[in-house]
């Protein structure tokens, strides 16, 4: 989200109060139409644990008092990756994301939106916020615009650890056809055999 109050909500129900073990897992930004990320704001995720509700939400420092406690699991610092006003590209990868020089192909992009090195208006979720469709159930390498609901200027939907992705989740399931219960095999009729006198 941009402003109010800027965060970035990672959300895996599979790895809910689990400890990212995993060595050199970053959350990092590429601001603007940069083409590498920006290094000095790089948050590690090693080590850090998802929360039981299956989030890990990332806030700027200066949130603290817009959210109630416990709604934020990590404060970064302004710039960073959670300071986003909506034309930067923000992505979780495997690599030294803080190393002085890192460029984007020395690292492993395992989630991202935006496309880096670019600005695309459609993208852009600037003082508003963006979040993925409930359909697509898994991160990509590479940014699909269609995979996100993208709305700009409006702030009604702000609120950490609530997924407004699902609203594209059909209101109900299908109802199941009944299994049709099979015939029972009728048993042969035996005729008995006369005894002999």
């Amino acid at each position: 989200t941009a402003d109010p109050g800027r965060f970035v909500e990672i959300y895996s129900p599979s790895l809910a109060g689990k400890t990212i073990t995993t060595p050199n897992v970053f959350l990092t930004r590429w601001t603007n139409a940069n083409a590498d990320p920006t290094a000095s704001s790089a948050f590690e995720l090693t080590g850090k644990t998802i929360g039981a509700d299956g989030f890990f939400v990332a806030c700027t420092v200066d949130q603290g008092t817009k959210y109630t406690v416990g709604m934020c699991d990590a404060f970064l610092s302004t710039n960073g990756p959670a300071d986003s006003n909506g034309d930067d590209k923000i992505g979780i990868v495997v690599g030294n994301a803080s190393q002085s020089g890192i460029s984007t192909g020395d690292l492993l992009i395992l989630d991202i939106y935006g496309t880096v090195a670019s600005e695309i208006s459609s993208e852009e979720f600037e003082n508003g916020h963006a979040e993925r469709k409930f359909s697509v159930i898994e991160g990509k390498a590479s940014f699909n615009v269609s995979d996100w609901i993208i709305t700009s200027g409006d702030f009604s939907i702000t609120t950490p650890r609530s997924w407004a992705g699902d609203t594209d989740e059909p209101t109900s399931a299908p109802t199941p056809l009944p299994t049709p219960t099979p015939e029972p095999t009728p048993e042969p009729t035996l005729t008995p055999e006369p005894t002999p006198e």
